[in-house]
């Protein structure tokens, strides 16, 4: 009966879906400033689903006084965008593609690596300097306040939710952190959608893309729900003459080859779904052995027990665990903002967690695990494995003489298709409720955050990136670094609808660069631990501060040298 009905909701969410997109392209067919925005159909349809889903939600609490329905049938939506960003990355190295040399691709992919850490260090030192130097003196808040910026923006909700304990250990004293981290999570997935419809406007007008005729795709796809531009050649594009005469997509009817080829649709879609599953049996291999390793006593297990290992208990034991910082100690200023985020030492120490040392057991527990093996490993997201993945079947396919069953424009239909309903369940899952709560300090943070993430895609990416794909890849860091890897999705899939940049490729090859370490990794989860209430704020700010220049400096003399090399 279970089974029955997580079938029907499924199936419900997919009508629900097909509507949506499908009132999209109505919409934006229907109204020339979607055309003239360069706003596609699925974010349209997005917009609308997220419309739908708060209006049944208050007429449900209306009725019934509490919204539990309609949250559980479109809970679902939001792990939507997890999966369909691992089967788009499943056929991106299936069909045929141009071949790059080893170090050609080393170059872009380390290029792409150091951009990561310059963004993501980088929130992190602009939110301690502000921390200390701005918000600290009218608001009584921990140094680690500043991480706040990293924590929802670089790291998520996920990310948000881990910290929480790590925030409200007794030498940190941010009770609300948690809170506070799905605020900034939240804000920034919508700031980042709403403000990369603004940058992909300034480039395709300033002549930033590759692919000039990326925005003039036809409006349909697979489904007539393509979230691209009109057709330059219709009669009522609104695009200007200059880029419509560069486009090198003719209009075509992908609806028609799709439906006229069923035996290389259903080829291809196991092509596809042979590559998520080994995408998968790789993660989990590479995972278990980990784990395994761990358990014969390398690592002494101590990323997946409870007992630290003896350098992580050495690194840990001069944290106090029954003493608050020496900031909570000598607060007794901004007492209303006190009551609202930073535990005062005898008054707000209400929690038996924290009095009896189960606090610090949790955040320490944190940290072990960022530091373990099998953590660091599973820290991977799936679509770097499902990247691996599509390559395998490729190569497999090559070797039995068979690579031509796999045809590159049915492939780029299909995931076409899974990229236009990853932007609408990335946007119409959005969950806004927690924007309401209090801002307080967060108000000058959150400007400095935009502030840094607009300034690394305008400037510094220009510069640190391949120069051939460096506004198209900035988007994809733009909207990883404000929201989610799906946020960067949805405004690649504006400039780069059939990922022919190789932005997508440098993104995901870089990934294990980073995710282990920043953006929720261990040095997110170490620093509020082990140095920000130790140190002072600002000697911290300056050792960032030198790093991330020095990781700009470095990309940009690699940068100029790869350019001069190709040149």
């Amino acid at each position: 009966m279970h089974f029955l009905l997580v079938v029907f909701v499924w199936v419900l969410l997919i009508l629900f879906a097909m509507l949506m997109l499908r009132l999209g392209v109505w919409l934006r067919n229907g109204f020339s400033g979607f055309r003239k925005f360069y706003i596609p159909a699925s974010v349209i349809a997005g917009g609308l689903g997220w419309i739908l889903i708060g209006l049944l939600k208050g007429i449900e609490g209306f009725v019934l006084g509490e919204t539990i329905w309609v949250q559980r049938l479109s809970a679902p939506l939001s792990d939507w965008p997890g999966w369909l960003i691992a089967f788009v990355f499943a056929g991106l190295l299936l069909s045929s593609r141009e071949s790059r040399s080893l170090r050609r691709s080393f170059s872009r992919v380390g290029r792409e690596g150091i951009m990561v850490w310059v963004i993501v260090l980088g929130q992190t030192a602009v939110g301690l300097l502000v921390t200390g130097f701005v918000i600290q003196p009218f608001f009584d808040v921990p140094n680690s306040f500043g991480m706040l910026i990293e924590t929802g923006f670089a790291g998520g909700h996920g990310t948000a939710a881990a910290m929480g304990q790590v925030f409200k250990h007794q030498s940190i004293g941010l009770d609300g952190g948690r809170d506070l981290g799905v605020v900034v999570a939240t804000i920034g997935l919508v700031y980042g959608l709403a403000t990369g419809m603004i940058w992909v406007n300034l480039g395709v007008r300033r002549g930033w893309l590759k692919t000039k005729g990326a925005m003039e795709i036809k409006v349909d796809s697979a489904l007539n729900v393509s979230s691209s531009d009109a057709t330059a050649d219709s009669p009522d594009s609104s695009l200007p003459s200059k880029i419509s005469a560069t486009s090198k997509h003719p209009p075509v009817n992908p609806k028609l080859q799709l439906l006229n080829r069923p035996k290389s649709l259903l080829v291809c879609l196991a092509g596809l779904l042979v590559a998520l599953l080994v995408g998968m049996a790789i993660q989990n291999s590479i995972i278990e052995f980990s784990r395994w390793w761990e358990s014969l006593g390398h690592l002494e297990g101590h990323a997946i027990a409870n007992e630290p290992a003896p350098e992580v208990a050495d690194a840990l034991s001069f944290l106090p665990v029954d003493n608050l910082s020496d900031q909570t100690r000598s607060s007794g200023q901004g007492a209303a903002a006190g009551q609202l985020i930073h535990t005062q030492p005898a008054a707000r120490v209400k929690d038996e967690e924290l009095t009896s040392g189960k606090g610090w057991v949790d955040a320490r527990s944190e940290l072990e695990q960022r530091l373990g093996l099998a953590a660091v490993v599973g820290s991977f997201p799936l679509f770097i494995f499902t990247l691996f993945g599509g390559w395998l079947v490729s190569r497999g396919l090559r070797i039995l003489g068979k690579a031509t069953v796999i045809e590159a424009d049915l492939i780029q239909q299909i995931t076409g298709i899974a990229m236009d309903v990853l932007v609408f369940a990335a946007i119409a899952s959005l969950r806004l409720e927690t924007v309401a709560t209090f801002f307080g300090p967060l108000a000058l943070l959150l400007f400095a955050g935009f502030v840094w993430t607009g300034f690394c895609l305008l400037y510094l990416s220009r510069h640190l990136l391949p120069s051939e794909h460096w506004f198209e890849l900035g988007l994809m860091n733009y909207g990883m670094s404000t929201g989610t890897t799906a946020t960067g999705f949805v405004l690649l899939r504006l400039v780069d609808p059939k990922l022919e940049t190789g932005a997508a490729e440098d993104y995901a090859l870089a990934a294990p660069l980073s995710s282990p370490f920043i953006g929720g990794g261990m040095l997110t989860i170490g620093l509020p631990l082990l140095v920000l209430e130790k140190l002072p704020i600002s000697l911290v700010c300056s050792v960032l501060m030198m790093v991330v220049l020095g990781l700009a400096i470095f990309g940009w003399i690699w940068n100029r040298r790869v350019g001069w090399v190709e040149s």
